[in-house]
């Protein structure tokens, strides 16, 4: 009955005006807010979309692959649902399902997908091999967002009290807007990756703390501002490449913050800071989480905060309290202006990763950056160039640097780095950019003026880290 009922609906819509029907002609609604019922998918999976418009309506909804083709298309109604129960930052939005869209084989296949702007991360089997398992910076896109109220950063409720706890179910925000967020803005640097070519696992974050994602690849490349990892995710990182396979790191920021999980992964938790104005307990006092299991700070070698434990030196290489905010003094050197300061000069130019640039040595490889790590200087030489401390891994490779400060912190210089390390003999090799803006819309795949050098660089790393050689490419 359902289906004559929608066959009926579909005919009568198509063939008769707006006026007639008092529905809105394709293009007239708008898609508010939106989310899925999960994180990930794989094939034959159902999602659940949830959907609020600016009103009631029949409307043909398309899902577009990450090149934006419509690759599926389907009438719905679509309705101006409100949310629905208290403190929805961490309770989710309470929309109802609007449309359910099973993932056939016949149409979709392990990639991203969206609706509107509401991500569709359709995952390979967690048994099925692939040569790059890309982790998608989810945990950071939901920390930023503020809507229903409140993120890990932000409180418009005004009650003083930022989040400590927040829900998956609710969208995404976008960077710039005025309820915050970074919703997936590493898009285009993921894009050219796609159509690269290469076997690719598009993975979050949450899909991390499963082991067997990671054991059955061969390379992970962690991408954007990835800064909120459980400890699971760590150990399964740290593991990957302690038995010898290789990653990439096209993210800063990487790795500062402990979280946690509860729901199946439809909450997390960050209890980071005890102040008054961000949290008003500090945690174990209060949910018997602490030390090693608590959510704050990984800390460093070096750094202000190390209540975990575990600190995030030895598994990057670098963190943000020895780098810290895009400060733009090399870009400085060759006149750009503010919106495209930030940049590494250029160390070791006859790398193989520089193959087929014509960058040379003092250089400036133009990234503009927001947030970098970087790594801890021993000393400077005799053209004020930091060198950084490098017997802390049997092999370490420093390609350039720029400036960074943590001028908030009483430090104004701090020094990115942009590097390859291997942690023991039998290691596998890390490539660092340190550059949270690496894969965004000034980075890898993007229009920006310079971003034919950062695509021919990721290139060379990839093809180096996927070599059976790598260590000897990059070192010797």
């Amino acid at each position: 009955m359902k289906y004559i009922t929608y066959l009926i609906l579909t005919f009568i819509f198509l063939s008769c005006s707006k006026n007639e029907l008092n529905f809105a002609e394709i293009g007239d609604y708008e898609i508010l807010e939106g989310y899925t019922d999960k994180n990930s998918y794989e094939i034959g999976d159902t999602v659940h979309f949830c959907l609020q418009s600016n009103l009631d309506t029949l409307a043909l909804i398309e899902i577009n692959d990450i090149n934006d083709n419509i690759i599926f298309s389907n009438l719905s109604f679509i309705k101006k649902q409100q949310i629905n129960g208290s403190d929805p930052w961490k309770n989710g939005l309470g929309f109802d399902t609007t449309l359910s869209v099973v993932l056939d084989q016949s149409i979709f296949s392990n990639g991203l997908y969206f609706l509107a702007t509401i991500p569709i991360i359709v995952k390979k089997k967690k048994y099925e091999s692939t040569d790059l398992l890309v982790v998608l910076p989810t945990n950071t896109m939901i920390a930023y967002t503020v809507i229903g109220g409140k993120s890990f950063y932000k409180d418009l409720i005004s009650d003083g009290i930022r989040a400590d706890v927040l829900s998956f179910r609710r969208s995404y925000r976008k960077y710039g807007e005025s309820q915050g967020g970074e919703r997936l803005r590493v898009k285009p640097g993921v894009k050219w990756l796609y159509n690269q070519g290469y076997d690719i696992n598009f993975i979050t974050d949450y899909d991390m703390d499963d082991p067997n994602y990671s054991l059955n690849s061969n390379m992970i490349v962690i991408v954007g501002h990835s800064e909120f990892w459980t400890r699971k995710a760590r150990t399964n990182f740290d593991y990957h490449v302690d038995i010898g396979k290789n990653a990439l790191i096209l993210s800063g920021n990487t790795m500062w913050k402990q979280v946690r999980y509860d729901d199946n992964g439809n909450r997390i938790f960050s209890y980071f800071d005890s102040q008054s104005k961000n949290d008003n307990h500090p945690e174990g006092l209060s949910t018997g989480f602490s030390g090693s299991e608590s959510t704050s700070n990984y800390g460093s070698l070096s750094q202000f905060y190390s209540t975990t434990d575990y600190p995030i030196y030895p598994s990057i290489g670098a963190d943000w309290f020895n780098g810290g905010y895009g400060y733009g003094n090399a870009a400085d050197t060759i006149g750009f202006g503010y919106e495209q300061k930030g940049g590494y000069k250029i160390l070791e130019y006859d790398s193989l990763i520089f193959a087929g640039t014509n960058l040379k040595e003092n250089d400036i490889l133009n990234i503009p950056t927001r947030e970098y790590d970087g790594c801890i200087v021993s000393e400077f030489d005799s053209n004020n160039n930091p060198i950084f401390l490098s017997n802390l891994f049997y092999k370490t490779k420093f390609f350039g640097y720029d400036l960074a400060n943590l001028s908030d912190h009483g430090v104004n210089i701090k020094y990115s780095a942009f590097f390859a390390f291997q942690k023991q003999y039998s290691s596998g090799v890390v490539i660092n950019t340190s550059s949270m803006d690496w894969c965004y819309e000034t980075g890898l795949g993007s229009n920006h003026q310079f971003a034919t050098d950062i695509n021919t660089i990721t290139k060379n790393m990839i093809n180096v880290l996927s070599s059976n050689n790598s260590s000897t490419q990059l070192f010797d």
